[in-house]
């Protein structure tokens, strides 16, 4: 959605889910995130972009011990987490 001819509201959504053969739990991840952008123009693909966003996501048990977090941020730190956010500054381009 562009406000003006340089800025934007982005919007996304995203659901996963792992379901084994060996009969353990199926495991998922839910996550929602929305942005900000300044941009070259209001088409959907104009770049250079730069984005202030905001993530957050849901998980489920199994999924947290299947250890599929590389950083295991929330695996050791969190342990009995369930769900989390993240925010940050992320630029595109493109030539």
């Amino acid at each position: 959605l562009a406000f003006t001819k340089h800025t934007k509201a982005l919007g996304e959504a995203g659901y996963d889910r792992v379901d084994k053969s060996n009969g353990s739990d199926s495991q998922y991840l839910a996550k929602f995130t929305g942005a900000l952008a300044i941009t070259a123009g209001k088409e959907f693909l104009t770049r250079p972009e730069l984005r202030l966003f905001y993530t957050w996501a849901r998980w489920n048990a199994a999924a947290q011990t299947a250890t599929i977090d590389s950083g295991r941020l929330y695996t050791d730190t969190y342990p009995n987490a369930r769900s989390g956010a993240t925010f940050g500054l992320q630029a595109e381009t493109w030539f």
